[in-house]
């Protein structure tokens, strides 16, 4: 029979042991990832970004280090970051649909887990087709034009009082995601 103290050491090491090739695995999720810093395991380059009032100094100085195209973990996040101009410009323009999918997001995830709509959807030919379909239709009912921003204003204003009065009374994100699709459907 095994004692306590061997059960417990033997689970904290199959913990660490598992954080840590999780951390290895996701720090270069693709072969051609950009070169960037060693970050800590969960908490990634968070520490040596806060201990700094200028923190945007920081990123300056990875990408003086590291080159236009560089990564960095914020938490258990990767991030790719593009700075300069030639860089930029190549990454929106040239390669624009590379970079045209949205991350992972926890309320995304909790809100639309489907991906459903305009806003939240993966870049697909469906999504396109969609936002096509939305522009055209809105063109139709006068988008871009005053008189369609004064409903919008309408809407808005509705939609802040119905909030006021309902967060008053404990509001779950289930209701919020019902009225929002209610009044969105209203416009």
């Amino acid at each position: 029979m095994l004692d306590t103290a061997t059960v417990i050491v033997s689970l904290a090491a199959g913990t660490i042991a598992i954080v840590v090739l999780r951390y290895i695995q996701a720090r270069k999720p693709v072969a051609n990832y950009p070169p960037g810093p060693w970050g800590l395991p969960i908490l990634g380059n968070l520490l040596q970004i806060l201990k700094r009032p200028d923190y945007y100094q920081y990123f300056t100085e990875l990408g003086e280090k590291y080159g236009n195209v560089y990564s960095c973990m914020l938490g258990h996040h990767n991030l790719v970051i593009v700075s300069g101009i030639d860089s930029i410009k190549e990454a929106l323009i040239t390669r624009g649909n590379d970079f045209a999918d949205r991350p992972e997001h926890f309320a995304t995830t909790l809100i639309n887990p489907q991906r459903l709509g305009i806003a939240d959807a993966y870049f697909t030919d469906a999504w396109y087709n969609q936002r096509h379909f939305a522009h055209k239709t809105l063109r139709g009912f006068g988008f871009g034009k005053t008189s369609f921003e004064s409903k919008i204003m309408e809407e808005v204003e509705f939609l802040i009082q119905h909030f006021k009065v309902r967060w008053l009374h404990k509001y779950s994100i289930h209701h919020l995601k019902r009225d929002l699709n209610c009044r969105s459907k209203s416009l």
